[in-house]
């Protein structure tokens, strides 16, 4: 629970590991083998074509996330919050884009690549999820005075006594500058850990559609199903989050609204044309 899991020594000093960065590595590459595995079980991509498909759609989720990032930065008055979910928005937006791309210059259908990269997208936003939680970001609501020990101890964040890893997790500073802890508090007061929910989510859709994944069934029901499972979820947890209803509702609205436009497409006869004619036999 700590931003900066360790430091390495170095020629140069101390270099830092930090926790979301190293969780972002780890979804990656938990992606890349449920994606070879997908790709593979479907036999939409050859072998050597996996790589480069694979780089090309992370390559365009990360420019999503930092144009997104680099935009609202520039408005001092979006929370954190915010910024997090809207990068998911613009990542996820991105990587369908440059799937449209590589799906017509491959003469493959664009509906089933996408059902393929469903449960590889959902384990990458359960391990950033949990990087957020040991980054300290993200955070939910204060919790109650009767809630569970077990809630209590995960939404608890302490402060590092290491002075390598002493700087605080965002939560802290928060509470701080919020005037609800002092300045020498050596723990966060206990919230809702609503990244751990998100997780728990983003692993339900990952084994949801990894079990519903199968060939007669690639036509992009199931990327509609996804979607709508994660819209809902989302509305479930809105009012944990440590965010205004207005902004928590326009986030929400903004997924059921994607969701609904992925829905009504994929169980169009124009969308199952379009695809059965660029599905090779």
């Amino acid at each position: 629970m700590h931003p900066v899991l360790t430091q390495i020594p170095s020629p140069w000093g101390f270099l830092d590991i930090y926790s979301f960065g190293s969780c972002l590595g780890g979804g990656v590459l938990c992606s890349w083998v449920l994606f070879r595995r997908q790709s593979e079980r479907q036999g939409l991509l050859k072998p050597e074509e996996q790589g480069l498909f694979f780089l090309l759609l992370f390559i365009a989720g990360a420019i999503g996330a930092a144009l997104c990032t680099a935009a609202l930065s520039a408005l001092e008055s979006v929370p954190h919050a915010i910024m997090q979910k809207a990068s998911v928005i613009a990542t996820f937006i991105m990587v369908g884009l440059c799937l449209l791309w590589q799906a017509r210059s491959k003469s493959v259908s664009s509906l089933r690549l996408a059902d393929m990269l469903v449960p590889c997208l959902a384990i990458l936003y359960s391990w950033m999820e949990f990087g957020l939680y040991l980054d300290g970001s993200g955070y939910g609501t204060l919790l109650g005075d009767n809630s569970y020990s077990t809630l209590v101890a995960l939404g608890t964040y302490p402060v590092s006594a290491d002075s390598h890893l002493a700087t605080p997790p965002l939560i802290v500073v928060d509470q701080m500058d919020a005037g609800l802890i002092a300045q020498s508090a050596t723990s966060s007061l206990p919230v809702h850990p609503v990244q751990l929910y998100e997780l728990g989510l983003g692993l339900c859709i990952t084994a949801y559609s990894s079990w519903r994944a199968k060939p007669a069934l690639l036509d992009g029901h199931l990327l509609g199903e996804a979607m709508l499972l994660f819209a809902i979820g989302q509305a479930i947890l809105a009012s944990l989050h440590d965010l205004s209803p207005l902004a928590m509702g326009s986030l929400v609205s903004t997924w059921f609204g994607l969701a609904f436009v992925f829905w009504a497409y994929t169980r169009s006869g124009s969308a199952r044309t379009f695809d059965s004619k660029a599905i090779e036999p």
